[in-house]
């Protein structure tokens, strides 16, 4: 008899169960593809408890022609596939009946199998199926995520829905997005019974202007009210109920450990912020948090020109357990954000457990200063500037070289990441301003400009190519340097590929570092 070929270490291990489930296990593994190696890693796959891979409901318009082929597919189908299911409607309404048929015989017959649903729509009746899935079956869903990208030519029916809907014990995750002008009654009642079908709800999203009763939502510690730039401002203000959401904060207040007023662009990658004309936003809204939320650990407004807090920094101070502060507006118009953090720097208010730090359209540079003794142990600092103001051309606002050298002067500061609106035109400006990074642990930079302007290091005599590779010799001590769309004429080609990433220098010992200039050998293709 042949003696069988020792297996390898590796093979061992690869089908050892305990260890190959750790390596499934692992965000980066690609699961549909290691589902085909063999029915050994295709079992131990679909035994994720888990499991990324989602069953996704194919909505081309040619396949609805013939129904028998779905029907015959959910009979073959492996229970354990429709733990998660993705659905979406087609753009074209007279197919959506086809999306309803489906998903609701779909969730019927796997009904106790069914853990995430993630489902897109584009016309209000859909959101009618998606809810008589959740009145009839799918007693075990953990996740539900619903995206409604109503038409503008789809007109909202005023219907409601007939509640209740089963009770959803093991839901803890529902997000509504929702982009459309105004949220449809439909809508609005589709959320309330939602939430109070589901007594164990740990994290919450909704669309502007819907306020549920969260009284019974005792797990409750992660919300956000999320706004997207498809609505006019008019309709933002109009919808922004003061009462009605210090009621419902109110409610959970003391157990939030998240909080965010989000503003979601996605209409356009380049003008994030909405025209106001003489929209008026002088007025405080008069909204105010009344509870201390002592748990909370992350705030985020990224509206204070819409949701005007009667004094944010008092609010800010009684969240005594605050770590991640962002903030931010959204009107062009609006000086909201440089007038907060003015008014921080003349109470003098500290906070010494912020760590983190992001601020979206800060104009003034001087502002930062007082950052530092209002921040004194930030160790993460974001600041995105996109319509900086240029009606005065002589004063430096929020220019690389400024924003560097002032936030060299943050004692704890490891995490830089700038959005820029361009950068400077002078290569030397450039250079020496990146200096004042070398020391950070991280340095990310990217820029809003689609004019890739080209810095030349041959200028000065070889000046210039001689401080860029003392630039780079510095960084490559940091753990992380990215710097996009920076390019450099006249650089060698392998040099661009040796100053892009490597292991450290010198016999430094750790993790690689990342260092990638994206644009630096772009100019030489």
């Amino acid at each position: 008899m042949e003696s069988q070929p020792e297996r390898s270490v590796q093979e061992i291990a690869l089908c050892n169960p305990i260890i190959l489930t750790k390596i499934l296990s692992q965000s980066s593994a690609p699961l549909k593809s290691c589902r085909l190696v063999s029915h050994f890693w295709n079992d131990t796959v679909l035994s994720l408890p888990n499991t990324r891979l989602a069953l996704k409901l194919n909505q081309n318009q040619d396949d609805e022609r013939d129904p028998v082929s779905f029907l015959e597919l959910c009979y073959k189908l492996d229970d354990r596939l429709a733990k998660r299911i993705y659905a979406a409607t087609s753009h074209l309404n007279e197919v959506t009946f086809y999306f309803a048929t489906k998903l609701i015989h779909l969730c019927d017959k796997f009904s106790d199998q069914v853990q995430v649903l993630e489902i897109s729509i584009y016309y209000e009746a859909s959101l009618q199926s998606v809810f008589l899935v959740l009145k009839n079956s799918c007693p075990n869903l953990k996740q539900l995520r619903v995206r409604c990208s109503f038409s503008e030519y789809d007109v909202p029916s005023g219907e409601t829905l007939e509640g209740p809907m089963l009770s959803l014990p093991s839901l803890t995750v529902f997000e509504l997005n929702s982009s459309v002008v105004a949220p449809s009654p439909i809508l609005t009642c589709f959320a309330k019974l939602v939430v109070n079908a589901s007594p164990n709800l740990k994290k919450v999203t909704l669309p502007w202007g819907i306020y549920p009763d969260l009284e019974t939502s005792k797990f409750l510690d992660s919300l956000t009210l999320e706004l997207d730039d498809v609505r006019p401002l008019d309709d933002v203000l109009t919808q922004l109920k003061p009462s009605e959401l210090t009621r419902m904060l109110n409610q959970i207040g003391d157990q939030l450990v998240h909080l965010s007023f989000s503003y979601c662009n996605i209409s356009n990658e380049w003008e994030s912020m909405q025209e106001d004309n003489d929209l008026d936003t002088s007025t405080p809204s008069g909204f105010r948090l009344k509870k201390k939320m002592s748990k909370l650990r992350r705030f985020e407004n990224d509206m204070v020109d819409i949701i005007q807090h009667y004094d944010l920094w008092r609010d800010i101070e009684r969240m005594q357990a605050l770590e991640s502060l962002r903030i931010g507006k959204i009107s062009k118009k609006s000086t909201s954000v440089n007038a907060v953090l003015k008014n921080l720097s003349e109470t003098e208010r500290i906070f010494t457990k912020v760590t983190d730090l992001k601020i979206h359209e800060l104009y003034d540079p001087d502002l930062l200063e007082g950052l530092k003794t209002a921040f004194p142990n930030l160790e993460s600092l974001a600041l995105d500037t996109f319509h900086e103001e240029e009606e005065d051309e002589e004063k430096a606002r929020m220019e690389l070289d400024v924003v560097l050298e002032t936030c060299a002067g943050f004692d704890k500061l490891t995490h830089l990441h700038l959005w820029l609106p361009t950068y400077p035109e002078q290569t030397w400006e450039v250079l020496t301003a990146l200096f004042n990074a070398v020391g950070l642990d991280t340095l990310v930079i990217n820029t809003h400009s689609q004019n890739h302007t080209r810095h030349d290091l041959t200028d000065g005599d070889g000046y210039m190519l001689d401080l860029f590779k003392t630039l780079i010799v510095a960084m490559s001590y940091m753990d992380k340097v990215v710097i996009n769309d920076l390019y450099l004429r006249q650089a060698r080609t392998d040099d661009a590929s040796r100053w892009s990433a490597g292991s450290r220098p010198n016999g430094r010992t750790g993790a690689p570092y990342t260092l990638d200039i994206i644009g630096l050998s772009h100019a030489e293709r």
